[in-house]
């Protein structure tokens, strides 16, 4: 029995309390049950990535099937619309005004688009600034929270900076965090 085994072995010959009341009552009462209990959590860990991957995997499987799928309706209506317009471009030559064909599985519609505006935002500034239309340039400005954050002290749950309250800023106190670093076993 390799390592890994036995180990699986070990962890599952005890039995886990399975009602809610049960789990509460147990404490750990020494270094050798608090190590077990990391090793469950080190084993749970483990049980829960593998499912992780076995997720995803299965959900590339369904999104390249899905993709597929999506393609072949993208084929398949690019190439009836191509059939529709060269049925009704001809009808919407001799009457412009006609923009609707209705058919009682659905409609086809001819519009004029809107222009494609493609920018350059740096050239387009620039010329913003030289006419003199401040109105049409958005400026933002946010606080750099890092470098703050650096010169912020909490004192009495207020966040001052050389003793100065700071206003735009609520310090919400926290508890305690454990966390539990394992090793693989």
């Amino acid at each position: 029995m390799n390592m890994q085994a036995l180990n699986d072995y070990l962890l599952d010959a005890y039995k886990e309390p399975q009602e809610q009341e049960e789990r509460e009552q147990f404490r750990i009462k020494n270094d050798d049950e608090a190590n077990w209990a990391i090793r469950k959590i080190a084993k749970a860990r483990r049980e829960f990535a593998e499912a992780e991957r076995q997720a995803e995997r299965e959900q590339e499987r369904i999104d390249a099937w899905l993709d597929g799928k999506r393609k072949a309706k993208e084929r398949d209506e690019e190439f009836f619309t191509g059939l529709l317009t060269a049925y009704y471009l001809p009808q919407h030559m001799e009457d412009p005004q006609r923009k609707t064909f209705k058919l009682p599985a659905g409609a086809f519609q001819v519009r004029q688009q809107q222009p494609e505006f493609q920018r350059d935002d740096v050239e387009l500034v620039k010329w913003l600034e030289s006419h003199v239309m401040p109105d049409y340039l958005e400026v933002v400005k946010k606080p750099k929270w890092g470098e703050l954050k650096k010169l912020i002290e909490t004192k009495g749950g207020v966040a001052t900076v050389a003793g100065e309250v700071v206003g735009g800023i609520m310090v919400v106190p926290r508890g305690l965090k454990f966390t539990v670093a394992t090793e693989e076993v």
